[in-house]
């Protein structure tokens, strides 16, 4: 599913690129951008939902060009409530639709489907801090899937984005 699709960014990243994964879900997309180039680029991706992360932990076992990291990436480090929507058809998590949010809204991301909601604590850093953690000296291409939280994402990482104007998918 995700391959064709990395093949088509493949040209916006370069050969021995640093790639950023921010919402890796299973893992399936780090997957793919981590054999473009004949696997010369690093990928560092970032799950913070339990279940999501050790999915993708699993996905990515082998890779030794990935990185993983059980941490969302938002506009600063600390905790924050994870709201998971319930499928009410299965009673199980959906897992797809995680989001951050707005104590007292949490009705606002349900779908007709979906009336309950769990949320757990999840641990936050800032794409700036681990770019500097990680001691990066480049960054080519950023790819964001965050259920909304995309501008969080953003704002707190614009100096790297200024320092190394990554593409950004």
């Amino acid at each position: 599913k995700f391959a064709p699709v990395v093949k088509k960014l493949s040209p916006f990243i370069p050969p021995n690129g640093v790639v950023f994964d921010v919402g890796a879900n299973h893992g399936r997309f780090a997957k793919a951008l981590a054999q473009i180039h004949n696997g010369s680029c690093s990928v560092l991706a970032f799950e913070p939902l339990e279940y999501n992360y050790t999915l993708a932990r699993s996905v990515l076992n082998g890779f030794k060009n990935v990185k993983l990291f059980p941490v969302a990436l938002s506009d600063k480090a600390g905790e924050e409530k994870l709201y998971v929507p319930i499928k009410k058809s299965s009673n199980r998590i959906n897992h797809v639709t995680p989001h951050m949010g707005k104590p007292g809204c949490e009705s606002c991301f349900e779908s007709n489907e979906q009336k309950q909601v769990y949320w757990t604590i999840i641990q936050t850093n800032t794409l700036d801090a681990i770019v500097t953690g990680e001691n990066l000296v480049r960054l080519d291409f950023v790819k964001v899937d965050v259920e909304g939280a995309e501008s969080l994402v953003f704002a707190g990482g614009i100096k790297s984005i200024q320092k190394f104007r990554p593409a950004i998918y």
